[in-house]
């Protein structure tokens, strides 16, 4: 597996695990996912990845984030 491919797979499990998290502390769900995507990119970022370069992987992130939202 690719450097890049880990890093994906790392950011849609933190989003997910953190989705959990505030939906467990009784956050909103879109709340919820807004919180848990927000806390991923920041520490992308934080990490020193580029605005652009999170974004990107961000995406599949997203993605599963609205996938467990429209199953709760």
């Amino acid at each position: 597996m690719t450097l890049a491919g880990l890093t994906v797979g790392l950011v849609n499990h933190l989003a997910v695990v953190n989705l959990r998290l505030a939906l467990l502390e009784g956050s909103e769900p879109q709340a919820a996912a807004t919180a848990a995507l927000d806390l991923v990119k920041r520490l992308l970022l934080e990490a020193g990845m580029g605005e652009q370069e999170a974004e990107v992987v961000l995406v599949s992130a997203r993605q599963l984030v609205e996938t467990v939202l429209e199953h709760l």
